[in-house]
């Protein structure tokens, strides 16, 4: 891989890992205690055809 790609590539995964422009919270419950993930729109449609048809059908719960 070229250079200017890994560095897009290590920024990349930077912004992923933290917080930075998430627009989605996901949250699980671990007993009664809720846990949040932050997520991005794009990365769950790209990934899950699941959250795909979640994320387009605007379900309620899902999308708020």
């Amino acid at each position: 891989m070229a250079e200017p790609a890994k560095e897009v590539a290590a920024a990349l995964d930077v912004d992923l890992r933290s917080a930075s422009y998430s627009d989605v919270v996901i949250t699980a419950h671990d007993g009664e205690t809720p846990v949040e993930f932050h997520a991005h729109r794009f990365i769950l449609c790209q990934r899950s055809p699941i959250f795909r048809a979640a994320i387009e059908a605007n379900l309620p719960g899902i999308c708020t």
